[in-house]
């Protein structure tokens, strides 16, 4: 074994490998020593003691070609040694962390347009198989649920899923390619919700989701709640989650929402607000041991928190009731949150207690807004600032009967529009239809949903950045010359746009400039 080519060191910092020099000075010496200083290697040794670049002989170039691969084996032993932290995992290493969690990385998907498909009843169209094209030329496999498509008297529901994966645009019609006897035609109705394809889970979004996922084990911490309500729906991009409490005696303002005392605040975008918790029986080595696995964000926010802990509002609006019962509450103005059906009114003033209609909350049972009927006696409520609650019953299961019940209030965010302006130069020849470009599925957008491999901007509470739009109108538009992206929730003039906890960005106008 050498004694003169150095090695790598575990220093404090992490693994530090010698240079590309270093190891040649000591190769080198190890030449010498082993056939003799006889030995022509065309180097002479520089005032600070490394080689010079004059290994011009046979034998100088084969301790070149050595040095190099074993810089190349040393930085490959960095490489495996520094993917054990996750901070710098990618790839297989990355895979194997998230296996530790029980989490896999989501795959890549094709884009898939609902359509109907008609013909001879009883007629089998294969599966797997490039049975359509649309007018890009893009081609789709046909499915239900799965498995083949049979059509039936009157047309069959089917799914069509682009064959590329990828966040591809679906251009209509959608047209017959692979010809299959008693299969005529197939429709794809006006305005029908398209969902886009994705990319294979990036590393940075792979990472960003294992991160969330470390707290689900917890209790009583914000963390937890977060990473419970994220589980709730294992899909490539994941709904949006704010959780922040206030531990103290008094009431204080985060994000732009007042935080009552001894609260904790949940805000949740795209998840299911309600749902049955529903038994699931497991069976090991003959013993049945039921489980209720939590399956709304109610469930998990009553998991997770903290006993005793109450909650902040989900809306604060201010209204006026007026009429005859069943009154009508108008909505002036709000300033978090959403008004819907079902929703708890609650008195502000006092930190959130219902409202009562005798023994009954008062609820918002009928309307749209802003006029809103509520169960609810006359002359009870004047005009006020109110909250008004997304409120789900918990009921406890695995009590015996009487079972304990909770009312779990959350809220659902605000879409806040953000508007984009993005000025290109002139002198690039940018394309003319640059602004439809931007404005189709495969452009800006992709930025909010993070289908285009990055964090998505659309996250509660988050501060919209400018420059997150760059590397998106660059990838749209090859070649053009960027001047400027501003945005804004009014005339997009800024560099940045914060917005408040109970707000969600999504894309509002695009507008491009040359100049």
């Amino acid at each position: 074994m050498s004694t003169n080519v150095p090695v790598p060191v575990l220093t404090a910092t992490g693994y530090s490998i010698p240079t590309m020099a270093q190891i040649l000075q000591g190769v080198v010496q190890d030449m010498l020593a082993a056939f003799g200083p006889a030995l022509n290697l065309s180097w002479t040794p520089q005032a600070n003691g490394q080689p010079n670049s004059s290994l011009s002989t046979p034998q100088g170039q084969l301790a070149t070609s050595w040095s190099a691969a074993i810089f190349d084996c040393y930085s490959q032993f960095l490489a495996i040694a520094s993917q054990v932290d996750p901070q710098y995992a990618q790839g297989l290493m990355q895979d194997g962390i998230g296996n530790i969690y029980f989490m896999t990385r989501y795959p890549a998907t094709g884009t898939q347009v609902p359509g109907t498909v008609t013909g001879l009843a009883g007629t089998v169209i294969p599966t797997f198989q490039a049975v359509a094209t649309d007018a890009s030329g893009n081609l789709y496999s046909c499915s239900v649920a799965g498995g083949a498509a049979t059509i039936a008297v009157g047309g069959t529901q089917v799914i069509f899923t682009n064959l590329s994966t990828g966040p591809v645009a679906f251009v209509g019609p959608m047209t017959i390619s692979l010809t299959t006897p008693g299969w005529d035609a197939i429709s794809i109705s006006p305005g029908v919700v398209v969902v886009l394809g994705s990319n294979i889970e990036s590393t940075q979004q792979f990472e960003t989701r294992r991160q969330g996922s470390v707290a689900i084990n917890a209790n009583g911490i914000a963390a937890s709640i977060k990473a419970a309500i994220l589980a709730l729906t294992p899909t490539f991009i994941p709904g949006s989650v704010y959780v922040v409490d206030n531990p103290s005696s008094v009431s204080i303002t985060q994000g732009g929402i007042v935080l009552p005392p001894n609260s904790v605040y949940v805000a949740a975008y795209n998840f299911l607000a309600n749902a049955p918790w529903t038994q699931v029986n497991t069976t090991i080595n003959g013993v049945i041991t039921p489980t209720w696995p939590i399956s709304s964000v109610a469930q998990a926010i009553f998991a997770k928190k903290s006993l005793g802990c109450s909650y902040a509002p989900s809306a604060i609006i201010n209204g006026t009731v007026t009429g005859l019962a069943p009154l009508t509450l108008t909505v002036n103005s709000t300033s978090s949150g959403q008004v819907a059906l079902g929703q708890t009114l609650l008195n502000a003033a006092l930190g959130g207690v219902p409202y009562m209609n005798g023994t009954t909350p008062v609820m918002i049972t009928g309307g749209s807004a802003p006029n809103w009927t509520m169960n609810l006696s006359p002359g009870t409520i004047t005009a006020a600032t109110l909250w008004l609650g997304t409120t789900n019953t918990v009921v406890d299961p695995t009590y015996p009967t009487p079972q304990p019940s909770y009312n779990i209030t959350f809220t659902i965010p605000v879409q806040v529009p953000i508007n984009i302006q993005v000025t290109l130069a002139q002198a690039s020849n940018p394309p003319q239809n640059a602004q439809t470009l931007l404005q189709a599925s495969t452009g800006l957008p992709l930025a909010f949903s993070g289908l285009d491999g990055y964090p998505p901007v659309s996250q509660i509470g988050a501060t919209v950045f400018a420059s997150r739009f760059y590397t998106t109108v660059a990838q749209t538009i090859p070649g053009a010359s960027i001047v400027s992206i501003l945005v804004g929730t009014g005339s997009p003039t800024l560099s940045q746009q914060p917005i408040n906890i109970n707000q969600i960005p999504i894309i509002g106008t695009i507008n491009v400039v040359y100049v």
